[in-house]
């Protein structure tokens, strides 16, 4: 059986007095788990944490601050990436053949341009599968999280 790719993302909403601190305490806790910060607003933060931590960030966000509720979502991307690969190797082979027709000389100069069109469209065709493969692996290796801030008063009765 093959393996399996899957990407992972959490929402969690947490309950803050002081939602400055608390998006100081996260941001620290993100950094020490080799985490990076993708976006930071006033109400939110969204950040990837290595997928290997993910549980283990889990617990120590829980200890640090009022967790009201996280939503996972997990998505199989096998399919995608395992389409991305096989046009990879199709472009590839397209690329080579092309490269070689120009190589041999045989064919006639008002087909050259052509042929040299459609090579650099294969080129770009490669260039974007090859970000979007490594864009996918980096979807595994990393858990997405999106913490929501929800203010919380006291002394109102």
């Amino acid at each position: 059986m093959a393996n399996r790719f899957y990407a992972h993302s959490l929402k969690v909403v947490v309950e803050s007095e002081k939602v400055s601190k608390s998006r100081d305490r996260i941001q620290n806790l993100v950094h020490h788990y080799r985490g990076f910060i993708s976006k930071s607003t006033s109400s939110n933060i969204k950040f990837k944490i290595p997928f290997a931590s993910q549980d283990h960030f889990l617990v120590e966000l829980r200890n640090l601050e009022l967790v009201d509720k996280t939503d996972e979502t997990i998505q199989d991307i096998t399919d995608p990436f395992e389409e991305c690969v096989k046009k990879l190797e199709i472009d590839h082979e397209f690329l080579s053949r092309y490269r070689k027709l120009f190589e041999e000389d045989k064919i006639p100069k008002r087909d050259r341009r052509h042929l040299l069109v459609k090579q650099h469209r294969v080129s770009l065709d490669i260039q974007k599968m090859e970000k979007r493969k490594r864009d996918m692996i980096l979807k595994t290796k990393f858990s997405d999280f999106t913490i929501l801030f929800v203010p919380i008063k006291h002394g109102e009765h």
